[in-house]
């Protein structure tokens, strides 16, 4: 009674005469319990011309219940058929009650009858009226019942696909099954794929249209499918939909295995497959034969770049990026190794010279590939290539840099000459900036050398508002910390102390709190030293932090992440993870200096290292049978007094370097280490090679304008905007080379209408060229356009629509659109006959 009232009231608002004809005389007691305020209720009993006149002349405003108790006459005996046409019959069966319920028309009953099942749920009832329409029609509406069952977004195939691809991923499609069938939907649905993607089987089902689709979009299988192209753009959308990515990976695993991927990945060319990508064994295969090309020097350098450019938006590229960056990074340490055919260094300034000028880079790849083949799991489809690599640093590449730089050393007999020492460092970068009364934090990275410092320097310009620029100094030797961090504080002399410790100006200068005296008493200004962490743990706006900025012109920052790693024995071999570490960490440092409102950084380091990946040979330890008073000693070198020892070590005295006192200064020539109990070979300083003596003096300053821009992509045949063919050509270009003060720009394109329907597969790049050659700076992609473009959207104006990726994150936001009109013949739906 409660709902056949609430119908009623229901369509009472809408309608002011109902007319209820009751047959069976079933529901006699409810209409006579109906109980609804300012209602006339009227039964018939042959009547029906008075009853038009009370309701039409005598009572026109206001609402009637005519309750007939007999059945609905044929039209031309019906009396009451012109109230029936102007106003709303009401019934009582139970597929008219949903109909009513829903706001559908009576015209609809035959439809509803075959899915009462549906309706029987009170919320699959309520969530199907939030969507369906009078005027949809009896497929539609039934498509929009799919769209309930399936939980789809739309009623698209594409939607509706997706959703019960990825109830088979997480294997809850049975259920689906089920209730299609059971709701009268089964066919219908797999008539609508079957119109969309071509796919048709007496026995329909989802696994079987996703071994055809994932054949379809790869090459090597694409003849074997029978579904047709609009699968290439149902695939880019999933593949591109956030929530589908776990469903993906589940489904593209299980089809590899069940299609053998791996055996028809064995017989296929690299190019044929280089576009690819809804199978991660692909990415496996290409990084196989990149590889093999490199160890055996088969793969010229444009090809594996542009292979590897290629891959870097495929949908498995973040899951083998190290594998890539490594190959990336090994690639070209191997070129720049093969360039220097003959290591010839005349003299100490041509060795810094060109040292700092692109022979570091040959450590920066090295320390690069390291890293990310260890990103890897140290994975063995890259160890030929690590053998390979490790034999070209260390065997070919440092130990011939080493002794060339070695009898460069030899013939010159004194240490510098004049080149710029870290000694100097204080008068000649930090004082400028104090006699100006510029406020000046010196940041010192412990072992931070040269290599590291200058990728710093490359994060810093493209940072916004930064500038940056790159210098370097020479430290004395020995290349370790006392030393090192004791020429870079203010001081007229140093001197040996006791034990190995370094005295500026008599002062000792081991630990933070030494140091800070030292600064405080030499520079002639208001100065301090920190920890790098306690200054990151300072809120900017709070007190302490104003007190410390605004009481000091100058602070040294000191952080040891690199040196401390490398130093135990216990974690050398993470030295690598620890520079890549340290670089993101100072990265963070100097942004929270400047945000203290200091606009000028200083980034140096007391020394710098030697790190080879493998365990030394036996022949790299020099036994140099040192006797004497030693004071201290390492790998790389000894200190002491009236030392003896075998000609395979260098001698100096600390009047050498322009430290006072008698100490001698051992160092074992070239990249050999010292035989010494307990201490680790891989990682080591101290010594004279180019990568221990030479560090990185990066100068930063805080801008209050803008210094980065991003490139402009633009559309170079956009005004040629008719697409008469299935697959439309669109050629992107470039406007600029990418540069210090210009950046990359990542675009995501794709085809849609204007009601914001995806009519083509997606595409995405990163327009990071740096060739000054406008051609380079071209790429041209071929977007496969759906059926819907040369059908529903037919000569009307559909968008190029282009988006960029916010920085750091998976968001895109509108960048730019081309409007394009849709012709395409239906002969293009014909494959070549």
């Amino acid at each position: 009674m409660a709902k056949i009232s609430e119908s009623i009231q229901k369509l009472l608002q809408k309608h002011r005469v109902l007319i209820w004809y009751d047959q069976e005389r079933a529901f006699t007691d409810e209409f006579e319990n109906l109980n609804i305020e300012g209602i006339n209720k009227v039964t018939l009993d042959r009547d029906e011309l008075a009853v038009k006149v009370r309701v039409l002349l005598e009572q026109p405003d206001e609402k009637f219940v005519l309750y007939i108790p007999r059945a609905k006459p044929p039209d031309e005996e019906n009396w009451l058929l012109d109230l029936e046409l102007t106003y709303h019959v009401y019934y009582t069966d139970q597929a008219s009650l949903f109909l009513q319920e829903l706001d559908l028309g009576y015209h609809y009953k035959n439809w509803i009858t075959q899915h009462l099942a549906f309706f029987q749920s009170r919320e699959r009832l309520l969530k199907f009226k939030e969507i369906a329409n009078e005027a949809d029609g009896d497929r539609l509406l039934s498509m929009k019942i799919m769209q309930v069952v399936l939980r789809a977004d739309t009623t698209l195939p594409d939607s509706l696909l997706r959703k019960f691809a990825e109830a088979f991923a997480n294997k809850s499609n049975s259920s689906l099954e089920v209730e299609l069938k059971r709701y009268g939907l089964w066919e219908l649905f797999w008539d609508e794929v079957g119109r969309h993607y071509g796919y048709e089987q007496k026995d329909p089902g989802i696994y079987g249209f996703l071994l055809d689709a994932f054949r379809m979009n790869f090459k090597p299988l694409a003849d074997q499918s029978s579904l047709n192209a609009e699968t290439r753009v149902m695939l880019s959308a999933w593949k591109d939909t956030l929530s589908f990515q776990e469903a993906f990976r589940t489904l593209s695993s299980r089809i590899q295995k069940d299609l053998n991927i791996e055996s028809v990945l064995n017989s296929v060319a690299l190019d044929e497959i280089l576009h690819d990508d809804v199978f991660d064994l692909i990415d496996r295969r290409i990084i196989h034969e990149l590889v093999r090309g490199m160890v055996d020097e088969s793969l010229d350098s444009k090809r594996l770049e542009s292979a590897i450019k290629t891959r870097e938006f495929t949908y498995w590229y973040d899951l083998y990026r190290p594998f890539y960056e490594a190959l990336n990074a090994g690639h070209h340490l191997l070129e720049a190794i093969r360039s220097q055919e003959k290591i010839e260094i005349t003299d100490f300034a041509d060795g810094i010279r060109r040292y700092t000028g692109e022979w570091f880079r040959i450590d920066q790849y090295y320390r690069r590939f390291i890293e990310w083949y260890r990103a890897t799991g140290q994975n063995s489809v890259l160890n030929p290539l690590y053998v390979l690599i490790n034999k070209a640093y260390s065997n070919t590449w440092l130990l011939n840099l080493s002794d060339s730089w070695q009898r460069a050393m030899d013939d010159s007999g004194k240490w510098s000459h004049g080149t710029r020492k870290l000694t100097s460092f204080y008068r000649e970068e930090v004082q400028p900036y104090l006699s100006k009364k510029i406020r000046v934090f010196v940041i010192i990275s412990d072992a931070l050398r040269y290599e590291c410092g200058e990728s710093l320097h490359q994060i810093m310009q493209k940072e916004n508002r930064f500038d940056s620029s790159l210098d370097f100094r020479i430290t004395a030797l020995p290349s370790y910390t006392q030393l090192g961090m004791a020429s870079l504080l203010p001081h007229q002399k140093l001197a040996f102390g006791k034990s190995d410790d370094v005295l500026a100006d008599g002062l000792s200068t081991v630990g933070l709190q030494r140091r800070s005296k030292v600064l405080a008493e030499h520079s002639g200004v208001n100065a301090t030293a920190v920890s790098a962490e306690q200054l990151m743990k300072l809120n900017t706006k709070s007190e302490e932090a104003r007190s410390l900025v605004s009481s000091h012109e100058l602070i040294y920052v000191y952080h040891d992440r690199i040196d401390s790693t490398g130093d135990d024995t216990a974690s050398e071999n993470l030295v690598i993870e620890a520079a890549r570490d340290e670089i993101e960490f100072l990265v963070k440092l100097v942004k929270k200096i400047s945000n203290l409102g200091v606009y000028h950084i200083l980034v140096t380091a007391d020394h710098g290292f030697v790190y080879q990946n493998e365990p030394l040979d036996e022949s790299d330890f020099a036994d140099a049978q040192i006797e004497g008073d030693i004071i201290k000693s390492n790998r790389r070198f000894v200190l002491g007094r009236n030392l003896r020892h075998k000609a395979n070590v260098s001698s100096w005295s600390a009047q050498d370097f322009g430290i006072e006192g008698d100490v001698q200064i051992l160092i074992p020539k070239s990249i050999n280490r010292l035989r010494r109990q307990g201490s680790g070979s891989r990682y080591v300083h101290g010594g004279a090679t180019l990568q221990e003596i030479t560090v990185p003096v990066v100068r930063i300053k805080k801008l209050r304008e803008d210094t980065v821009e991003k490139v402009d992509v633009d559309v170079l045949n956009k005004h040629n905007n008719l697409i008469s063919t299935n697959l439309h050509r669109v050629r992107f270009y470039q406007q600029s080379p990418v540069s210090e003060t210009v950046a990359g720009r990542s675009i995501k394109a794709q085809f849609k209408a204007k009601d914001g329907m995806l009519l083509s597969d997606v595409w995405t790049w990163t327009f990071n060229s740096d060739s000054k050659n406008a051609a380079d700076r071209e790429f041209e992609h071929r977007f496969q356009l759906s059926s819907k473009a040369s059908t529903e959207y037919k000569n009307q104006t559909i968008y190029l629509e282009m988006e960029e990726q916010v920085e750091g994150t998976n968001s895109w936001v509108p960048y730019r659109k081309y409007p394009f009109t849709i012709n395409i013949s239906f002969t293009r739906d014909f494959d070549d006959y």
